[in-house]
């Protein structure tokens, strides 16, 4: 993990994230991110690193980011808007959806 300890890889899924024809990936970390003070988790973070190396990567966050809102816990690639790239669906299980105590949210990034 480029910024600290975590569970950063626990869960990965492969995607052609900007249409060269090589394989990147999408890399977990569901107790990563940049919200301060979180005392059982972060929001969560997505590391999109591109091929061939991999020593290029994304950071992406939750859009709407909270201490434990899990995002990243579960993901899954696929082209929804059918234009030839894959978006990454991020589910957050824990996220609070309005006033719906960890109701859970479903995330669709564009990387």
């Amino acid at each position: 993990n480029p910024f600290g300890e975590t569970v950063y890889g626990e869960k990965i899924a492969s995607l052609d994230a900007n249409g060269d024809g090589i394989r990147d990936l999408a890399i977990c970390d569901y107790f990563g991110g940049l919200v301060s003070g979180c005392q059982a988790g972060a929001e969560g973070t997505l590391y999109v690193c591109l091929g061939p190396y991999y020593s290029t990567y994304l950071p992406l966050f939750e859009p709407q980011p909270a201490c434990g809102d899990g995002f990243t816990f579960s993901i899954v690639t696929h082209d929804v808007n059918d234009d030839g790239l894959a978006e990454i669906l991020a589910g957050s299980p824990t996220a609070d959806v309005g006033l719906v105590f960890n109701g859970g949210r479903l995330s669709i990034l564009k990387p």
